[in-house]
């Protein structure tokens, strides 16, 4: 094995610190975790949160909820601090029933949204931290027989080819998925050769589409 490319699933664990410990080739994807000096590959979701965040302050919403990754996950954490963030500069407190963390997939999704439009003032906008959360949003705002995105708005980070097939199509956060995999594998590479590796952090971007009560004319790609 000439090296290693890793997305941790949880925090620090013995196998990942001897391994890092050791000094071999070894990048991370996507991922970073606390205390050890290895070289990461991510996408920084900030500055595509505050502009979703602006996109729907300037729709007119307000009451903004947000399913995040989980607590023990550098994404879950980056993204949900970025949204909070996000909202306090335009004096949007977010209740503290308006936020609560999934596990990334589709039925932790689907449980909490059904919380949320369970509160005695359910959100207008239910934003989802990554795809599968969305997709089980969705799943439990059909099966109320509520609209998208007249009864309540969806929008989720993380992109896929199948949002622009949806009715409304759903605005979303598209991750460079591909570029993150070719600075990964270069990373790693030049980790193999020895030479100096730096972390990158690549950018997402705001894809708008209908989901969140846009007009035809604004949808994207």
């Amino acid at each position: 094995m000439d090296g290693l490319l890793i997305c941790p699933t949880a925090e620090v664990t013995p196998l990942v610190r001897d391994l890092a410990g050791a000094g071999g080739p070894l990048v991370f994807l996507d991922r970073t975790l606390p205390g050890l000096e290895v070289p990461a590959v991510r996408v920084d979701g900030t500055e595509a949160i505050r502009d979703l965040v602006a996109h729907l302050v300037g729709l007119g919403h307000r009451r903004i909820a947000f399913i995040s990754g989980p607590e023990q996950l550098s994404t879950g954490r980056e993204r949900k601090g970025a949204f909070v963030a996000a909202m306090a500069e335009h004096g949007l407190s977010v209740p503290a029933g308006y936020l609560e963390a999934g596990d990334f997939q589709a039925a932790s999704g689907r449980t909490i949204t059904a919380r949320f439009l369970d509160l005695p003032e359910p959100p207008e906008v239910i934003f989802a931290g990554d795809n599968l959360m969305a997709l089980g949003a969705l799943d439990e705002i059909r099966a109320r027989g509520l609209r998208v995105p007249g009864d309540v708005a969806l929008a989720s980070f993380d992109d896929v080819p199948w949002f622009v097939h949806l009715d409304p199509p759903i605005t979303a956060i598209s991750q460079p998925a591909q570029e993150l995999g070719r600075r990964a594998v270069r990373a790693l590479l030049g980790r193999i050769g020895q030479g100096p590796v730096e972390s990158a952090a690549l950018p997402a971007r705001l894809v708008v589409r209908r989901s969140c009560g846009e007009p035809e004319s604004t949808e994207g790609a």
